[in-house]
């Protein structure tokens, strides 16, 4: 007799108070695996059980029901509409994806304020394109005055995207630079990487432990680009890089 008690007390939360508009299904459901919804098999093997079973046929779940529920898609529980902003080159080949930011870096309000305001130190910075001290260009400036991102005509696309919010890791998205990725993976860097120029190629990074595992990313600007001071080790910083420093603060 205990099991039928353990499922009568199951039963009783998910059949109960239908008044806020839920079927008893729905409330089966999401009592049972609300943290897997959409999540395909995943959420599939979760009402699977022997328990939830019964529960679910209890609940009258038609197919349909069960099918919708675990369909591949965002978990209410973690939808999320953010406002993003994505900045691309002037050009008929990128006016076309402007509204497709797969793969690309965006930016909230406060993130685009920080890119735009790091501009400003560009003519600065890419007059000055060697470490001081040495005969040994800077990557830095490599990649700021090169990436089609920050120069030349641009435009702007502000979006609203529906989003799950369990947030992983950020990818470092560019635009291919004359065959080569141009984040640290140029003609001349100890680990070339070719691409198609004009599409987008992302990287992982080892500062962040970024593992690239393909959900939204996201970074905090400030502890990223502001977490460590230019004249780390005692070398002396130009003042365009105090600038991006502050500016990321």
């Amino acid at each position: 007799m205990a099991p039928q008690h353990v499922l009568s007390v199951l039963l009783a939360l998910p059949l109960a108070s239908t008044s806020a508009g839920f079927s008893p299904c729905d409330l089966a459901l999401n009592s049972l695996c609300s943290d897997s919804r959409g999540g395909g098999s995943a959420c599939t093997q979760c009402l699977s059980s022997f328990v939830h079973v019964a529960i679910i046929h209890a609940a009258g779940c038609s197919s349909e029901q069960l099918v919708g529920f675990c369909e591949p898609g965002i978990n209410p529980l973690y939808d999320e509409t953010v406002e993003a902003y994505h900045v691309y080159p002037r050009s008929s080949v990128a006016s076309k994806i402007r509204a497709d930011i797969t793969s690309k870096n965006t930016a909230d309000l406060e993130g685009m304020i920080y890119f735009v305001l790091r501009l400003l130190g560009n003519p600065v910075e890419c007059a000055e394109p060697n470490i001081p001290g040495a005969n040994i260009s800077d990557p830095t400036v490599a990649f700021d005055c090169l990436n089609q991102e920050t120069t030349g005509p641009l435009l702007m696309s502000v979006l609203s995207v529906q989003v799950d919010n369990r947030w992983g890791d950020y990818s470092f998205c560019n635009l291919c630079s004359n065959g080569y990725d141009p984040y640290g993976h140029g003609p001349n860097s100890r680990v070339p990487r070719r691409c198609s120029t004009g599409e987008y190629v992302c990287d992982c990074s080892s500062r962040i432990g970024n593992s690239c595992n393909g959900t939204v990313g996201q970074l905090d600007v400030s502890s990223f680009f502001g977490g460590f001071q230019p004249d780390i080790a005692g070398r002396p910083a130009p003042d365009w890089k105090w600038w991006q420093y502050n500016t990321g603060e």
